[in-house]
């Protein structure tokens, strides 16, 4: 299956994703089109493909809100300091309960429009133990994002799927992952997954990855990943790209992006 009007950039973690993304958003937005996220199309259109209940409702209008309330990444540090002195909101009941609501959705929508997906079962094989269970829900919202884009997009034609975190970026989780059987598991995913139809794949050096996660680390101005893991997602990588005859990526050098963070080093 393949997406019409949709895209996707993978790389490791601080190769500048992000600030790509967000320029070339801007771009397709230049030539008239809305271009929505996984939850952006979640909270618009799930109602239209999957039944839902006044609660289910409210669950839907919580995540739509808390996309306009969003605080800028500049603010990741703020934001950071005030999770640390109010520790109870990570045991706050109802926020648990209505993420929890949100992401039954995903999976109920999932579950009716993928029931006999190869993918599907590919996903929930490696990502079911209570350990990963975060993925997984991660994979619905994202799986339930395309369905139900690939519908919508028959019938709105100015509409554009861009992603924070497309289905080929997620198998660097793999990377966290205990698994012997990595390279089994990567064919298998590639070869059964739904395709966007723009994927770019962002490659950078080893150094401009570890100077970036440093910097994210020391200043926490976004997320950054440890030394190992970063060592982890090179092997990942490399197995991604075994696939670039079947994948059809355009290949970026981050060296220039990585110039618009040089001078917070």
């Amino acid at each position: 299956m393949k997406i019409i009007n949709s895209c996707e950039i993978f790389g490791l973690p601080g190769s500048g994703k992000t600030f790509l993304r967000d320029k070339l958003k801007k771009k397709i937005e230049n030539k008239g089109y809305i271009v929505l996220n996984n939850r952006e199309v979640i909270t618009k259109y799930l109602k239209f493909f999957c039944k839902t209940t006044l609660i289910d409702k409210i669950y839907i209008k919580y995540f739509s809100l808390s996309i306009k309330v969003k605080n800028p990444k500049n603010n990741f540090k703020k934001n950071f300091n005030k999770i640390i002195k109010k520790k109870k909101l990570t045991n706050n009941v109802i926020s648990n309960m209505v993420r929890k609501g949100y992401y039954n959705l995903c999976k109920k929508c999932v579950k009716q429009n993928y029931r006999k997906s190869k993918f599907l079962d590919i996903i929930e094989k490696n990502f079911s133990n209570h350990q990963k269970k975060i993925y997984l829900e991660r994979f619905y919202e994202l799986l339930a994002a395309v369905f139900i884009f690939n519908k919508i997009s028959r019938h709105k034609k100015k509409i554009y799927f861009f992603p924070d975190e497309g289905l080929i970026q997620k198998i660097y989780i793999l990377g966290k992952l205990r698994n012997k059987n990595i390279k089994k598991i990567i064919k298998n995913y590639v070869y059964n997954m739904p395709v966007l139809n723009d994927i770019i794949y962002l490659k950078a050096n080893t150094f401009q990855i570890e100077k970036v996660n440093s910097f994210r680390k020391k200043n926490l101005t976004e997320k950054y990943q440890k030394k190992n893991f970063i060592k982890n997602y090179y092997l990942i990588e490399k197995e991604i790209l075994k696939y670039e005859k079947k994948i059809k990526f355009k290949k970026l050098y981050s060296k220039l992006i990585f110039k618009n963070y040089k001078n917070d080093f």
